[in-house]
């Protein structure tokens, strides 16, 4: 990336058997009063070269992001205002519950 980041929050995934070294979600502090900025995928190539492929718009600032165990393609995120995101990145699919904003911690099974 040629540009500056300052990410709130971020999750990397190894990307095994694919051209991708990893995948990086990563959502940027929100400021107060504004939308939030979209949570931004992005993958690295084993060469280093970096592609932003998805940016998913939010609406809650987000304070925390987790891969599925072992894949790329299933994101769960966890909002300011409790809201819970899983998203199937393949499909561009998305399921949403609310739960307590005090909840501290998330993992999400790929089956």
């Amino acid at each position: 990336l040629s540009e500056e980041r300052a990410p709130d929050t971020l999750a990397v995934q190894q990307a095994p058997g694919s051209d991708m070294a990893a995948v990086i979600a990563m959502a940027e502090a929100a400021t107060p009063g504004m939308q939030p900025p979209p949570i931004e995928i992005l993958a690295v190539s084993v060469e280093g070269t970096c592609n932003v492929t998805y940016r998913l718009q939010i609406p809650s600032p987000c304070v925390s992001l987790d891969f599925a165990y072992g894949v790329v393609t299933h994101l769960i995120s966890r909002h300011h205002d409790g809201l819970i995101v899983l998203y199937d990145l393949l499909n561009g699919m998305t399921s949403q519950v609310y739960s307590s904003p005090n909840t501290r911690s998330l993992s999400i099974s790929p089956d």
